[in-house]
């Protein structure tokens, strides 16, 4: 409703007058007629015209009241209506202080002048004024970016209802400005233009906005794959733009996990740097290392005076660092990656809009360094993987493994270089999946098993090894092994067959070459058993002829007898030795050999085993060869090297074996071992069929053969260089096809002088002794031989036909025994070697002298023999055994506690 007016009012009043004139008049009028009429005397006329004048007032009063009822009703509602207008206004007021102080926003009410009329709390805080300076002041004190001028301009020219955003920068009391959002509204109140401007404080968003954009900055640069070190300094930097004073700092934890290696450190001096790399991770190592070692932030205010800072506070303080605050950041499995840190120069302690910056910095640092950890990981699980890739490649073609798909769907097959060369062919690719071309190389007696085979794979699923031949296209035979698995589609049908193949002719020869062995063996073992009961009977002939020897009135014809004997005796034992090198159940055993000597001895054996259509010549050297060498392995050289130049002349030939010395005076290298001094050479000439240049390199190779299955073990060449080498010599070969070939064996000499200082030596060391031996031989002949020889020679002899007596007699004598003499092979369940075995353990420093008529190597092969222990190969003659038991018992500065091990005395 709208409030009456002045003129309103005055309007209401000359209304209430002129009804109070009119109806005044008309009732004098009118009264006083009615009343003459009706008064007849005085009394009455006085009685009504009293009675007219209180009807004149309840008449004007009544229709004063019905001119006025309407307008004062107006002016009530209108008196209420404003009261409640101004309870209103002042509660709004009230409503709008309260919004105004609680606002977030600086509130700002200025006139068109510029003067400031009110502000709010926000505003005073921001710029460090109290309200009532404010409210002195103009709006160019606090806001320096605006012009007087422009300002009154602008505000002159706004319109009521006007309102903008622009930016603006306020001015605190101390000077420093801040970047602000201004929104100006323009209103007028009672002709008054005014102006409420609302400011906001964008400082922290634009700060957010350029960390935002420095942060995308960093991560484009890793998405872009810059080097760490660059995209570590660059977060660096942007942080210290963000907050100058602030020197960032960036370790990265190493590999260990135990310390922290530089990353990267813009601001901070470089010689600090340098000294904090490899920092150690731990409880108390700084700001950094202790935030490592918590795996939570670590503050320090003060380094100067923080235990934390004990290892580094002089190493800081020198570079005027003073307060430092770190924080880890984490991979996704929460592994420490490393420390953000962050140097200020003065003590300090953070504030939460600096915490907030180092958070978002470590997320992004956590960021950098997990992809570039992930990505180094996968660059060398890609290295691995392609290292793996041609390992399998180079396994595959070592092994000669060819591998093969064959698509049904396609109606494909692929084969790989591999296979072709296992296979001998390739496939053509218009042959597409069938199997009738791959069938036509298998040979016809296997062709049925492999379609079985393929049958089961391909309908039923298996995956079964087949092994057939397969034939070349120049004729040649090889067996292969395939493995293959079908894969199958939602339908159940084969889709692919996917396989691998292996050329396993070698292993074939192998096993072929093994079942040979195996009747080798069986041969062999037969042999040394014979060898084991003939050297019996040869030690009893030697001993007895040595006796006979003894005798000084044998007649000169009878001793001329005797010597004969010797000399059978001795090639019998030749024989024997021979036999064990057949069997290869010969032990090393070094001892100065004489070359010619085992050439001329092998000599006839070795015509029976060429035989009559190839002749052997000899053409030795004309002095002795002397070389320290296992006899019965340079026999084994000289077997396998004839044998193997027999082969080579199927039709006939000559085979010559000659001798002769060699000097390399320079080191010459020969393989990759550098050679010089004197040599002795062994050669073997033959005039076969000589050896192919593709087949050259590899024939020392174990189990290499170019014969037909079942005619060699592809070893004979293989054992001759390992045997040459094992004695320090090395094996040439020259050969041409069609002329034959020529094998060369070097050997080192032993030098003349030291042959000299041998024999000298033997010579002058006694054959007697006083000394007690305990002697254990089955052989009843053996034994009795061996003790009248030993009595004869000045010992005391306890003998023993097995281990258990032997015991009996140990436990009566034993502190008198120096000696045991015993067989390796006895009766009773207890070898001579576990006899020794027993008895050194009572006595340790008991000197042992085995015999035998097997080699060492055949009696036991899982326990090899020990130091300090003397072999005696039967057969032996009186002086094999005085030199082998004096040699044995004046060895006694050794060390008693060293174990049993062989000793050659033949």
């Amino acid at each position: 409703m709208k409030y009456p007016t002045p003129e309103t009012m005055r309007g209401v009043a000359a209304r209430a007058a002129l009804i109070y004139a009119l109806v005044g008049a008309l009732w004098i009028a009118g009264s006083d007629h009615v009343v003459s009429l009706l008064a007849r005397d005085p009394e009455t006329f006085a009685r009504l015209s009293n009675y007219k004048g209180w009807a004149f007032v309840g008449v004007t009063a009544v229709l004063l009241y019905l001119a006025l009822r309407r307008p004062l009703a107006r002016w009530e509602a209108a008196t209420s209506q404003r009261h409640e207008a101004v309870e209103a206004l002042r509660q709004s007021e009230a409503r709008f202080r309260m919004f105004a102080e609680q606002a977030v926003d600086a509130f700002y009410l200025h006139d068109a002048q510029g003067r400031l009329l009110d502000v709010n709390r926000h505003a005073c805080t921001a710029l460090g004024y109290t309200r009532e300076e404010l409210l002195g002041m103009k709006v160019w004190d606090v806001a320096p970016d605006v012009k007087p001028e422009d300002g009154l301009r602008r505000w002159s020219e706004a319109a009521p209802g006007m309102t903008q955003t622009l930016p603006s920068c306020h001015r605190r009391r101390d000077g420093s400005t801040y970047d602000v959002e201004l929104r100006l509204g323009c209103f007028e109140v009672r002709g008054q233009r005014l102006f409420l401007a609302l400011a906001r404080d964008i400082s922290e968003r634009r700060e957010a906005e350029a960390v935002a954009e420095a942060t995308r900055r960093v991560l484009e640069m890793i998405a872009c794959g810059a080097e760490l070190h660059a995209t570590l300094e660059q977060l660096a930097r942007m942080m210290e733009e963000c907050e100058p004073g602030m020197l960032c700092s960036i370790l990265i934890v190493d590999e260990a996990g135990r310390h922290l290696r530089h990353g990267a450190a813009p601001s901070l001096p470089s010689a600090y740097a340098a000294a904090i790399d490899g920092a150690e991770i731990g409880p108390a190592a700084g700001s950094c290392g202790t935030a490592a070692f918590r795996r939570e932030r670590v503050i320090v205010e003060d380094i100067a005076n923080d235990p934390l800072w004990a290892m580094y506070r002089d190493l800081a303080v020198a570079h005027g660092l003073a307060a430092c605050w770190s924080t880890p950041f984490f991979d996704e499995e929460r592994r420490v990656l490393g420390t953000f840190a962050v140097y200020y120069r003065e003590p300090r302690r953070p504030t939460g809009r600096e915490l907030k910056l180092v958070d978002q910095a470590t997320h992004t640092a956590a960021i950098c360094v997990a992809r570039h950890r992930a990505e180094r990981a996968l660059r060398q699980s890609e290295a691995d993987l392609r290292e793996a890739q041609d390992r399998l490649q180079s396994a595959l073609e070592i092994g000669g493994i060819g591998t093969f798909v064959v698509d049904f769907v396609k109606n494909v097959t692929i084969w790989d270089e591999a296979l072709t060369r296992v296979y001998g062919c390739r496939w053509r690719p218009e042959d597409g999946a069938r199997a009738d071309p791959f069938l036509a190389i298998v040979h016809p007696e296997d062709r049925a098993r492999v379609r079985r085979d393929v049958a089961r794979a391909v309908e039923q699923g298996e995956t079964p090894q087949s092994e057939y031949r397969v034939i070349h296209p120049d004729g040649a035979q090889r067996w292969v092994a395939t493995t293959a698995r079908a894969e199958f589609g939602p339908d159940g049908r084969p889709t692919r067959l996917i396989g691998a193949t292996v050329d396993i002719t070698a292993r074939k020869n192998a096993e072929e070459n093994y079942r040979q062995a195996q009747k080798v063996e069986a041969i062999g073992q037969l042999a040394g058993g014979i060898a084991h009961d003939f050297n019996n009977i040869l030690t009893v002939i030697q001993a007895g002829v040595s006796f006979l020897e003894l005798e000084k009135g044998l007649a000169t014809s009878t001793r001329e007898f005797v010597g004969e004997i010797k000399s059978a005796a001795t090639r019998a034992a030749n024989l024997t030795r021979q036999l064990l090198t057949f069997s290869r159940r010969q032990a090393m055993q070094l001892q100065h050999v004489e070359l010619n000597g085992i050439v001329t001895n092998m000599s006839r054996m070795l015509q029976r085993i060429l035989g009559e259509h190839i002749h052997m010549e000899l053409r030795l050297a004309p002095h002795d060869l002397q070389v320290f060498a296992d006899p019965g392995m340079i026999e084994q050289i000289v077997l396998n090297l004839a044998v193997n130049a027999r082969d080579a002349m199927s039709g006939g030939g000559r085979l010559t074996l000659s001798t002769a010395t060699m000097e390399l005076p320079q080191p010459v290298t020969v393989g990759e071992t550098a050679r010089q001094g004197a040599f002795a050479r062994l050669e073997v000439v033959d005039t076969g069929v000589g050896i192919p240049g593709d087949v050259l390199p590899h024939i020392f190779d174990p189990f290499f053969t170019t014969k037909e299955a079942g005619k060699g073990t592809g070893l004979g060449l293989a054992t001759v260089r390992g045997i040459v080498e094992q004695h320090g010599g090395w094996v040439e070969v020259s050969t041409r096809v069609g002329e034959g070939s020529c094998f060369q064996v070097m050997l080192p000499l032993i030098p003349a002088k030291a042959i000299e200082e041998a024999r000298r030596g033997a010579a002058a060391r006694g054959r007697s002794g006083s000394e007690t031996v305990l002697l254990v031989e089955d052989e009843t002949v053996v034994r009795a031989l061996v003790r009248n020889l030993l009595t004869r020679s000045g010992y005391r002899v306890l003998d023993a036909a097995s281990g258990p007596r032997a015991i009996e007699l140990w436990n009566e004598n034993g502190r008198e025994v120096d000696l045991l003499i015993s067989d390796l092979v006895m009766p009773d369940g207890m070898s001579g070697y576990e006899l020794a075995e027993y008895l050194r353990r009572e006595r340790p420093s008991l000197r042992v002298v085995f015999t035998s008529g097997y080699s060492p190597e055949m009696v036991r092969r899982d326990s090899p023999l020990g130091a300090g222990v003397a072999f005696l190969a039967k057969p032996f003659d009186l002086d094999d055994l005085t030199r082998t038991v004096r040699d044995v018992l004046d060895d006694r500065a050794g060390d008693d506690s060293t174990p049993l091990q062989l000793v050659d005395r033949r």
